[in-house]
């Protein structure tokens, strides 16, 4: 049975189709139907993006209300279980208020090593693409442009909530980590090491909220986080990340 179930996650899993292909990646949009909405911890019937050999991996939102997050991360193990719906969701506040992005114009998309989602609401673009750098860690940036003809105060909140009772969640700094009580595993999320971020850890869940970032008219300000899952504890290597920019030229 754990043979079957591991070779039924080898079939869901979207390889990287080749070079070429990468290099071109805008050519090939939504070769399979990525977008899934997760109720269950167990239900990993769709399919999902994972790349460079990495035991995790992600879908894009189905639901409206997701937008500003990627769905999961589904963690691989012989069963496999999702992590939560949308662990790392962003959250736009302005002037005390939060931006609705679920009412936002939206485009999705699966491109061969890369999901992408593009927000477009209140003349601001929020892009956000995902790629993995690594065989433990996946890289999302984000930018957000400001369209208006005038300066903006933007605060950026991520929220998440993780599916299950036998987790503990954690971390110091910048860094929510779930760790599994019934399995030496490790789900880490770093937030940017430069930012200043008010953290609230709780049992299953956290809300992390940023320093209010001022965007000028016309402007660009674009960040990254990182999500790796390590499916041994006693095994964390050092990360090689430097940058978004030379990870995704490197991706291509």
């Amino acid at each position: 049975m754990m043979y079957r179930n591991a070779k039924y996650f080898l079939l869901l899993l979207i390889a990287t189709i080749s070079t070429q292909a990468q290099a071109q990646r805008d050519q090939f949009p939504d070769v399979l139907d990525l977008r899934n909405t997760v109720l269950k911890t167990r239900a990993i019937e769709p399919s999902v993006f994972s790349d460079l050999g990495a035991w995790h991996a992600y879908a894009l939102p189905a639901d409206k209300t997701d937008y500003g997050g990627f769905t999961g991360p589904l963690l691989m193990d012989m069963d496999g279980k999702w992590l939560g719906n949308s662990f790392s969701r962003l959250l736009l506040l302005e002037n005390h208020r939060q931006l609705n992005l679920s009412e936002a114009r939206a485009n999705l998309h699966y491109y061969p090593g890369m999901l992408e989602q593009i927000l477009e609401t209140e003349n601001l673009k929020i892009s956000m693409q995902l790629i993995f750098v690594s065989n433990r860690e996946a890289m999302i940036n984000t930018a957000i442009t400001n369209l208006s003809d005038q300066q903006r105060s933007i605060t950026p909140v991520y929220e998440g909530m993780a599916f299950g009772k036998s987790i503990e969640l954690g971390g110091e700094g910048n860094t929510v980590e779930v760790r599994f009580t019934k399995a030496h595993q490790v789900f880490r999320l770093r937030l940017p090491e430069t930012w200043q971020f008010n953290i609230i850890r709780r049992d299953s869940s956290y809300t992390a909220i940023a320093q209010p970032l001022t965007i000028e008219k016309g402007s660009t300000i674009s960040w990254s986080r990182v999500e790796a899952f390590y499916p041994s504890a006693d095994h964390i290597p050092e990360s090689g990340i430097t940058d978004f920019e030379s990870a995704f030229e490197k991706n291509k």
